[in-house]
């Protein structure tokens, strides 16, 4: 009995420390098995249902794969058109691609038959429509006929004014916006059929036709159709709260739509509109005005349903998130003016250069030119092995 108790006393401190070993790790693995429901997206929500006072445990719902967006200039859209690239090449998804650029015609409303008579039919039905056109939500259906429909809008003064700098108007006209207001905007009541930049631009990117954007009863009716059909409209200005949303929709973990701002302007390049200026912009703008209030009061409700506590905690987890990826794979934000830095475009944005030796960095870092001639490539021997099989015996 005493040399027992000799042998426990030596080895209780043993026990002891295996006990907190086991215990450490069962926190660490349920630490980890939540991490990787909201990171990988299998089993995302449970709810508890309670039926004749018992207790039962429902998967809510299956990652989405089936998506269209409806991609709008100069509200924030390429951030979001990189949220989707990035999904779909971890999850070898098979995207409707351009043939030979990295937007569609956006003076012609879309056409399906570009996409399907395309190179890439042979590789079975598409999943993901992310690249800019002129809106033809019927002809999008033909491609991703079960899709989840997305698009997002941002304050029409802003978002004139970004366009006007970015496609360099403000630099072929050598006016500022506040002098744009002034003397040309008067003038111009209606756009021209091929006008990248014009009135109610957010109405024209979603296909209401040139000659009608400053028609009221007509730009009224898309927005009734869009209210109706498109699943989700994300507000620029509230991103993170649009991004915690089109995460919940699509049953992603929010890992799935961190992100690094894309395309954002140098500061220098940003006009400060005057209040007359403004005055005068919002009269102009009025039905895209009509389209943004409509849908951002939509937005408030769809936070008051999804509930503020949980988008409270939801906005801290993909804050944090944001931050971590900036911090990791971002060396510099250079100005794409300086001879020195590679790729080139267009002369108002920042140009991201990501960590060198962290791969998994790039894809949060690429132009929508880069990474769309990536997947171009990737499909095009996806589409030559497909056709080595067929000949195989």
């Amino acid at each position: 009995m005493n040399i027992s108790r000799r042998y426990f006393m030596k080895l209780w401190p043993l026990l002891l420390l295996m006990v907190f070993v086991y215990a450490g790790l069962s926190v660490r693995q349920l630490n980890m098995d939540r991490d990787k429901r909201y990171h990988y997206g299998e089993v995302l929500e449970e709810v508890k249902l309670f039926s004749n006072g018992s207790e039962e445990t429902k998967t809510v719902c299956q990652p989405k794969t089936k998506i269209a967006l409806a991609k709008t200039h100069k509200t924030g859209s390429s951030t979001i058109q990189n949220i989707l690239l990035r999904y779909g090449v971890k999850n070898d998804l098979v995207f409707a691609l351009p043939p030979n650029s990295w937007m569609f015609n956006v003076i012609e409303p879309f056409n399906a038959n570009i996409v399907l008579d395309g190179p890439w039919k042979d590789l079975g039905s598409f999943d993901i429509f992310a690249f800019h056109c002129r809106w033809n939500r019927l002809e999008v259906l033909r491609i991703v006929p079960e899709a989840t429909f997305i698009t997002i809008l941002r304050d029409p003064i802003a978002t004139f004014e970004s366009n006007y700098v970015y496609m360099g108007k403000q630099k072929a006209l050598n006016t500022s916006l506040n002098e744009y207001a002034r003397k040309f905007v008067p003038q111009r009541s209606k756009r021209g059929p091929k006008d990248y930049v014009g009135r109610n631009n957010l109405l024209w990117d979603l296909g209401l036709d040139p000659r009608d954007v400053a028609d009221k009863t007509k730009a009224r009716a898309l927005i009734v159709d869009a209210d109706r059909n498109f699943d989700l409209v994300m507000i620029m200005e509230r991103m993170d709260e649009s991004l915690i949303l089109l995460a919940d929709i699509l049953c992603w973990d929010l890992a799935d739509v961190a992100y690094i701002k894309q395309n954002e302007r140098l500061p220098d390049l940003r006009n400060k509109v005057g209040e007359e200026s403004k005055a005068i912009l919002r009269e102009w703008l009025s039905n895209d005005y009509d389209l943004y209030n409509h849908f951002l009061s939509k937005f408030e409700r769809q936070i008051d349903k999804f509930g503020r506590k949980r988008m409270a905690l939801e906005l801290e987890r993909l804050q944090e998130l944001n931050a971590r990826i900036t911090k990791d794979c971002v060396v510099a934000m250079r100005d794409i003016r300086d001879p020195n830095v590679k790729g080139g475009g267009l002369d108002a944005v920042y140009r991201l250069e990501p960590v060198p030796d962290k791969p998994w960095c790039v894809d949060y870092t690429l132009r929508e030119t880069e990474f769309c001639k990536n997947i171009r490539e990737s499909q095009s021997r996806r589409v030559k092995d497909l056709k080595v099989k067929e000949i195989m015996p």
